[in-house]
């Protein structure tokens, strides 16, 4: 019996920095949503080392974060290639970083996208999210939702970028 595709879904974001905690909250509504025995839902601060074997693991990756680019009233949706270096990414990961060092340490990586929420406020002062970015998170949820369901009807995954 073959086994079902494995999705991986990392959320990252400082849950004290406002709207950047945007990419962990929509991450645990997709958990609540997806199928556990094929969907993964991982969420952090940030991108790490460790993700690096997760991600040669899955058949497709998504990332859900909140970024200072991106359409001012959407979610924007795009795919994700390795790029970078070894030395680049002793210093800072992101995820295209991470698909490198995937390749780098196991041999390849996943089909990858990033979902990305465009934040308002990034400080300590604001532990909360932006009104903008709190109506967006359940559109990210959908993108999200998309391209999951996309890759397991059809093998394949296409991007709608930007959503809205």
């Amino acid at each position: 019996m073959k086994s079902s595709p494995h999705i991986l879904v990392i959320g990252l974001g400082n849950t004290l920095r406002g709207d950047d905690a945007a990419g962990r909250i929509a991450a645990e509504r997709v958990r609540q949503e997806v199928d556990p025995h094929r969907v993964k839902v991982i969420d952090q601060p940030g991108p790490t080392p460790e993700l690096a074997a997760e991600i040669a693991a899955a058949a497709l990756t998504i990332f859900l974060d909140a970024s200072v680019d991106g359409p001012h009233d959407g979610v924007l949706t795009r795919r994700v290639e390795a790029t970078g270096t070894a030395d680049a990414l002793v210093h800072q990961l992101t995820p295209a970083g991470l698909l490198r060092l995937s390749e780098q340490l196991y041999g390849g990586h996943s089909e990858a996208y990033a979902v990305t929420i465009r934040g308002r406020t990034f400080s300590f002062e604001d532990c909360q999210l932006s009104p903008e970015v709190a109506r967006q998170l359940d559109e990210a949820v959908r993108a999200v939702r998309e391209l999951v369901e996309n890759y397991l009807q059809k093998g394949n995954v296409s991007t709608n970028a930007p959503h809205g």
